[in-house]
């Protein structure tokens, strides 16, 4: 920062050489003078960008134009002036050449995305930050590439990007020392801190907050403002309340020698809930607040604002002050939503901020020609009351047409929207459409990944299935044969293979109807009819219809089931207990017992079947339940299987919403669990 009197001579120096300078030159001079005072007094800048605009016009060179409306919305910006400035750097990026005016195309773009940073609009920041760093191989300024950098910086630390927001503070901090530039070495180190300090790193930012210190402590043009606020955040966030709250009072006191009003506001907000509102007299406080918030709101500072009237809420909360505390978060929550719409006035505010820049420059002609009439006092006072009065008629006429170009555009901007609106219509029933096409597309992919395992399981399963047939049909064959032929034979002889004649077309009978049951679950046409059923009674019934391989075996039936109603196919879970039922008894040996029982465990009945029989062994569990890999074990008294009757129980079980699990240990015998829903 340029100390006061430096600045003030070298002000005076740059207007007496305005003098005797043509329109361009003085173009020139008044945009240095809006840079030279930009950080000291925005409004004095405003006023020479505004000039050199005016001079600009007149020359009708497009480049100073432009410079001029830059310099313009920088200096509007730097006064927070954020919508105009906003609305002054669209324009020119509307209206620039790129290749042509490189620099400037650069310098809008990169001040445009600084604009919306302070609003809050990180993306679109970015976004006009993306487009400057795409031509910086054509930027010479070494000054304006750090800035870019620096800014870029500042939006990926505030979306959490804190890797790649480490990497350009520390090309900042890299390009300033080479440039030996102290303004950028002290940004790019106090926001590298910030960075650390975010990523948990709290000892590396400590370092370099102090080895910002210790850098430019003794250098009085250096502004340690915003470095006292950063090591004051940095040491609330780890929770050192001294420390925090000493370099909070070194901000305000900082602030005060550089007229840093915002830095001194936000210092002591944060003191203040720091603090807990302890420092001080609690009315003297209120006050504070109320004087914060108003200044805040004279000087356009939202975010202040804001931070203001959540503190406010604090305070009387604390106070048990009710109604005030409402008041104050109704005040807190409005300027909140004020922050989140903040871009969208902008384009309505446009009109209005675009005559108040005309009407500026008109009023700054009117105090130009005042000037020149006190340097010739009298002797050309009616001439200039009568250009006075010329532009104001000429003014009066500019309203009257403005006013019809304002009612133009708010037509044209509602036959945008409505256009707009039917667009995003439009792109909503594609992207359904899109969607819809996508799912039918993994519909049909997992359809066809169905199918082809269907298919290798039936061209398995056909092979098993055929090869267990042609066993059974040869064995009777056989068998007959054998009786054909041995009509004279002993009776003994014609009873044996009678009793393999009956023991075979049996089995076949069995495989036969677990291969319709089994395949009637594969196929999408199976009818599920659930209803609510009493399952002791089907149990009962499949006792009754096993007694006699019950009696054969001396078999003893334990059962303890009361009356539980389930939720469920009756006619499959007949099936499914008629299967399990048939396996205990085929395997159990004679004089052994049975347990069935039910018990219920949440949404769900819990049938038991627990056999003492032969078990089965721990190989040929994993293959119990598939079909193409089917396990065939003879029953205790040489009964057959089919091999299909656990993968049936399986799969109708699976179609009720229910399941089974099976514990088995070979030579102990088998416990095997049905899960049915007692619930719709």
């Amino acid at each position: 920062m340029i100390p006061t009197l430096a600045l003030a001579g070298e002000t005076d120096s740059i207007l007496n050489i305005i003098k005797d300078s043509n329109t361009s030159e003085k173009v020139t001079h008044y945009l240095k003078l809006s840079e030279i005072n930009m950080f000291n007094d925005a409004e004095i800048s405003k006023e020479y960008a505004y000039t050199a605009l005016k001079l600009a016009e007149q020359t009708q060179n497009d480049s100073l134009i432009f410079a001029s409306k830059v310099a313009l919305a920088t200096s509007l910006h730097r006064a927070n002036q954020l919508d105009s400035a906003a609305i002054v750097l669209t324009e020119v990026l509307k209206e620039i050449d790129e290749k042509k005016y490189a620099n400037l195309y650069f310098r809008a773009n990169n001040q445009l995305g600084v604009t919306f940073g302070k609003y809050g609009k990180f993306d679109i920041a970015l976004r006009y930050f993306t487009k400057a760093d795409a031509i910086k191989d054509q930027i010479k300024d070494s000054l304006e590439l750090l800035s870019l950098d620096n800014n870029l910086g500042n939006v990926f630390l505030r979306t959490s990007d804190v890797e790649y927001a480490k990497q350009k503070f520390l090309d900042v901090v890299d390009r300033a020392k080479a440039l030996n530039n102290i303004k950028f070495l002290k940004i790019g180190i106090s926001n590298l801190a910030q960075a650390y300090s975010m990523s948990g790193k709290i000892d590396s930012a400590q370092n370099l907050m102090l080895y910002n210190f210790s850098l430019f402590k003794d250098d009085s043009s250096v502004d340690l403002t915003i470095d006292y606020l950063n090591y004051a955040l940095l040491w609330k966030n780890i929770g050192n309340i001294d420390s925090a709250d000493y370099y909070f009072s070194k901000t305000i006191e900082s602030s005060f020698g550089r007229n840093d009003i915002r830095h001194r506001l936000v210092a002591k907000l944060y003191r203040y809930n720091l603090l807990n509102f302890k420092d001080g007299n609690l009315s003297e406080i209120e006050k504070d607040l109320n004087y914060i918030l108003d200044s805040a709101g004279t000087l356009g500072l939202l975010e202040v604002q804001t931070f203001a009237a959540r503190t406010m809420v604090n305070l009387y909360e604390l106070l048990n002050q009710n109604y005030k505390a409402k008041e104050a978060v109704i005040l807190y929550y409005a300027l909140k939503d004020s922050l989140g719409f903040i871009h969208s006035r902008s384009e309505i505010a446009a009109i209005k901020a675009e005559w108040e820049n005309k009407y500026y420059k008109n009023q700054l002609e009117v105090k130009d020609l005042a000037l020149k009439k006190q340097s010739i006092k009298e002797q050309y006072f009616w001439l200039v009351l009568v250009l006075v009065l010329l532009i104001c008629l000429i003014l009066a006429i500019f309203l009257f047409s403005h006013r019809k170009m304002i009612k133009k555009l708010e037509r044209q901007n509602k036959e945008i929207e409505e256009k707009n609106k039917q667009l995003q219509d439009n792109n909503s029933q594609i992207s359904h459409q899109n969607n819809e096409i996508e799912t039918m597309v993994e519909d049909l992919k997992g359809n066809k990944d169905r199918l082809e395992n269907l298919l290798r399981q039936k061209d398995t399963f056909t092979s098993v299935f055929t090869h267990q047939l042609t066993n059974q049909v040869q064995a009777v064959l056989m068998s007959a044969e054998a009786l054909y032929y041995g009509k004279n034979k002993p009776k003994e002889f014609t009873d044996k293979f009678s009793e393999i004649v009956f023991s075979s077309a049996n089995h076949l009978r069995n495989m036969l109807v677990n291969l319709i049951e089994w395949s009637r679950t594969q196929g999408e046409y199976i009818k599920l009819n659930p209803n609510y059923f009493q399952l002791k009674e089907v149990i009962e019934r499949n006792i009754s219809n096993h007694k006699q391989q019950i009696l054969n075996k001396n078999i003893t039936i334990i059962k303890s089931c009361e009356e539980h109603a389930v939720y469920a196919d009756k006619a499959m879970i007949d099936t499914v207990i008629k299967n399990l039922l048939s396996n205990a008894i085929k395997y159990s040996n004679e004089g052994d017992s049975i347990d069935i029982s039910c018990t219920v465990i949440d949404t769900h009945l819990v049938m038991t079947i627990k056999d003492n029989g032969v078990g089965i062994a721990e190989d040929k569990l994993p293959k119990l339940f598939n079909i193409t890999t089917r396990v065939l074990t003879k029953g205790t008294q040489g009964e057959l299987g089919t091999g299909l009757g656990l993968s049936i129980c399986k799969e109708l079980l699976i179609l009720n919403s229910g399941k089974i699990e099976i514990e088995t240990e070979e030579g102990k015998g088998t416990i095997i669990k049905v899960f049915l829903p007692t619930i719709n």
